[in-house]
């Protein structure tokens, strides 16, 4: 018996078939790219939702990051994975946005990142690596790792994609090596620059 959420999507498959079987024969590209992606994202929810392993999860992840080229085709998986997206755990905000597909689509499962739309899974510190770079591991948790986020011109913050926790950083020129620079660890806040620099 199939669940009602694939029974919607049978019905997507069933009606884009008799879409197909009764087409004008002078119907414009952009009618039927919008018939098909109706039709492909249907399938491919109700494959994921029927078959699980790593052989149909490679499979899968390479058909959507060759679909996730057409704009409509993307629109339409990020609006049927909205919902979940909205009831999964999610990294912090700046580490959410796949490197693959860059949509905002990174949930966080047991010990790795993955993205819902194209399905790149990569483990908690090459979030933080892939997303400006690793800066230790995590004070307040034990599984984060810091990743450098940009805040401004003179700042740096590192922020754990997994509870959120920031230290700023300021980096200043290093007095005695010209145009190297060091790293000083100050409270989250706003910071006179003159004031760490003497």
């Amino acid at each position: 018996a199939f669940s009602s959420g694939q029974q919607k999507y049978l019905i997507q498959l069933r009606d884009t078939y008799a879409q197909l079987e009764h087409l004008p024969t002078d119907i414009q590209d952009d009618d039927l790219r919008a018939i098909l992606v109706v039709g492909l994202n249907a399938y491919i929810f109700l494959f994921q939702s029927i078959f699980s392993g790593t052989e149909h999860d490679v499979f899968t992840s390479r058909v959507i990051r060759t679909l996730i080229r057409n704009t409509d085709f993307k629109a339409m998986r990020m609006e049927g994975l909205r919902s979940r997206l909205e009831h999964s755990r999610r990294p912090h905000v700046h580490f959410r946005q796949c490197l693959m597909c860059e949509q905002d689509a990174i949930v966080l499962e047991a010990n790795n990142a993955i993205c819902l739309l194209c399905g790149f899974t990569m483990t908690y510190d090459k979030l933080s690596v892939f997303h400006g770079g690793l800066m230790g591991p995590c004070p307040k948790c034990d599984d984060g790792f810091l990743g450098s986020v940009p805040f401004d011109n003179d700042r740096v913050d590192a922020v754990c994609p997994l509870c959120g926790y920031v230290a700023g950083f300021c980096c200043l020129p290093h007095p005695h090596q010209g145009e190297r620079h060091r790293v000083e660890s100050y409270p989250r806040g706003r910071v006179n620059l003159e004031s760490v620099h003497e």
